[in-house]
């Protein structure tokens, strides 16, 4: 580690891991403190684990008690059989229990896929399980090879239910074998 003492930066680099005092880990390869403005930095690959998820991408800034996390690039949220994908950046603010996913998303689980341009995850409070999510923007919902096509949905993740809205289209394939 190197400490600039003009600007009151710490530099950590090779191995660096974080934790706080409510079990939230940080772990990364370089890690810039600034003591001035309070923010934490990096511009390498960077996972953060806090409750039952699991955030990684490429580059990242935090405030000191990981509240508010922004990943830069290349974005995977893991919970559980849950995975979220995006090209970035991704904020989220723990505190407020909402993550914002940009460009290219994509939610996966047992049930399917949801594509869109832009998502809003809320967690529930208690639990801290995935509640619900709003996508825009070219919005593309698929189960097996049904699909359906809007410009925003909510979507719940305890029952699986979506409502569409701006220009929504179902496509439905039938069953092989149906005649």
């Amino acid at each position: 580690g190197e400490y600039d003492k003009v600007n009151n930066r710490v530099k950590l680099q090779d191995n660096v891991v974080a934790t706080t005092t409510d079990g939230t880990t940080l772990n990364t390869d370089t890690l810039l403190w600034d003591s001035k403005s309070g923010k934490i930095s990096t511009d390498s690959f960077v996972k953060v684990e806090k409750d039952n998820m699991s955030s990684q991408g490429k580059g990242a800034s935090l405030d000191p008690k990981f509240k508010e996390v922004q990943f830069k690039d290349d974005v995977l949220v893991t919970q559980g059989a849950i995975t979220v994908t995006c090209d970035g950046p991704l904020e989220v603010d723990y505190e407020k229990n909402t993550a914002i996913f940009n460009k290219n998303v994509l939610v996966k689980d047992e049930r399917g896929e949801i594509h869109a341009d832009k998502m809003v995850v809320f967690f529930n409070k208690e639990s801290k399980k995935l509640a619900r999510l709003e996508a825009e923007g070219n919005v593309n919902i698929v189960r097996g090879e049904n699909s359906t096509f809007s410009q925003k949905a909510v979507y719940t993740f305890d029952d699986g239910k979506a409502i569409l809205t701006g220009s929504p289209k179902i496509v439905i394939f039938p069953e092989k074998g149906m005649d």
